[in-house]
């Protein structure tokens, strides 16, 4: 392997280079362990070029703010489940059978897996598969 100018060859040695995982995505700490890697093994005569850094800079807080976006709103999602869940049981929900003919059943519970699941009397539905909600009398 041919040196890179600025870059100790020790660093690129096959027993420092860590082990491919299943995960291939590059995480914040590995993002930033690299823009580091990156600033202390640059070549002094030749620096990193600022508007360069920066914009590496923006990308990580975008990275950041992103993450923190995608947690708020599986949050929120879980929450709407556990909503939805609770404005049904107690009600009967329209679905169709396997001969799609529209079918009725009570809800007793419900549950958050991969989506809202529906126990009702007649199965677990998915809410997907609810096409009404029956008006219940006074």
């Amino acid at each position: 392997m041919e040196p890179i100018p600025g870059i100790s060859a020790g660093y690129l040695s096959a027993e420092a280079a860590p082990e491919p995982s299943g995960d291939q995505s590059l995480g914040q700490d590995a993002f930033l362990k690299l823009l580091v890697a990156q600033l202390r093994y640059q070549d002094p005569t030749n620096p990193a070029d600022s508007q360069t850094f920066l914009a590496q800079t923006a990308q990580f807080t975008s990275v950041e703010k992103l993450e923190e976006i995608a947690a708020a709103m599986s949050s929120m999602t879980k929450s709407d489940g556990i909503a939805t869940i609770s404005n049904l049981v107690g009600k009967t929900i329209q679905t169709s059978d396997a001969l799609g003919n529209i079918v009725e059943a009570s809800v007793t519970a419900g549950r958050l897996d991969d989506g809202v699941v529906l126990v009702t009397d007649i199965g677990n539905v998915p809410i997907d598969d609810v096409i009404g909600v029956v008006a219940t009398s006074p």
